[in-house]
């Protein structure tokens, strides 16, 4: 039994009464079983120490590389912070509004995607990221934008490897990076669907995204492709708490 302050940690499951009897060789029951068990670990230290022989350890250097520090833009550049609360609240208004189109699509309610051109391509299936960047950035398809139908037909996994490889995709471009404006609105849309909260992966990758931004920002000399950086970053750091500070 453990003593002190110990005592509340250790609580027995169940009470186990008398001595063990040694002398009658192995246990004859399980009462007697856990009577050999007690004894034992009554006589167990508190704390153990092992011994280590130094000649058996083999150093190994672990290189966990750091990432990038954050590309900083023109002071023109950075949007006010009234700008970022209205932008911020705006997007979340937009956010509630598509989970009622999500019900009401769901239900087989018309809604705005009715009045949309059906849509015949099949869009890529389950988390492959690779096809979702493929489809998403891809400009020879017209067909392939956010529309109101294909965002509907997007589930939570569909949304994610959106993400993923369209980050991917940008950060593989390095210094030569660029938001385009197609790119942008598949950014938009997917954050706008992204259902929170988020798990690890999901905010490394928006994380790799903030940066990835910020780096195109800095070498943008366009005013709607600031713009565009600036929305996404705003959304990033505000619907979803993963803004990066260097």
């Amino acid at each position: 039994m453990a003593d002190g302050s110990d005592r509340d940690l250790l609580k027995p499951a169940f009470a186990v009464h008398g001595e063990p009897n040694f002398d009658r060789g192995p246990p004859a029951d399980a009462m007697e079983y856990l009577r050999r068990v007690r004894y034992e670990a009554q006589r167990l230290p508190q704390i153990v120490v092992s011994k280590i022989e130094p000649s058996r350890i083999k150093t190994r250097t672990i290189h966990v590389p750091l990432p990038p520090p954050l590309a900083t833009s023109p002071e023109k550049y950075i949007p006010k912070s009234h700008w970022e609360k209205t932008a911020g609240s705006d997007f979340a208004d937009l956010r509630q509004a598509l989970i009622r189109c999500r019900t009401r699509y769901n239900q087989g309610i018309s809604g705005p995607w009715d009045k949309e051109d059906k849509i015949k391509e099949p869009i890529p299936s389950g988390g492959d990221k690779t096809a979702w960047a493929d489809y998403c950035i891809t400009t020879d398809h017209k067909n392939r934008r956010p529309y109101v139908q294909t965002l509907m037909k997007m589930d939570h996994v569909a949304t994610c490897a959106g993400l993923l490889g369209i980050t991917s995709r940008l950060e593989a471009e390095g210094s030569a990076v660029e938001i385009s404006d197609r790119i942008g609105e598949w950014l938009f849309s997917l954050l706008a669907l992204l259902d929170k909260p988020i798990n690890a992966k999901m905010a490394s990758c928006l994380r790799t995204l903030y940066r990835v931004c910020a780096l195109a920002r800095s070498k943008s000399m366009d005013d709607p492709h600031v713009a565009r950086c600036n929305v996404i970053l705003n959304i990033i750091s505000r619907i979803f708490g993963q803004r990066v500070s260097s």
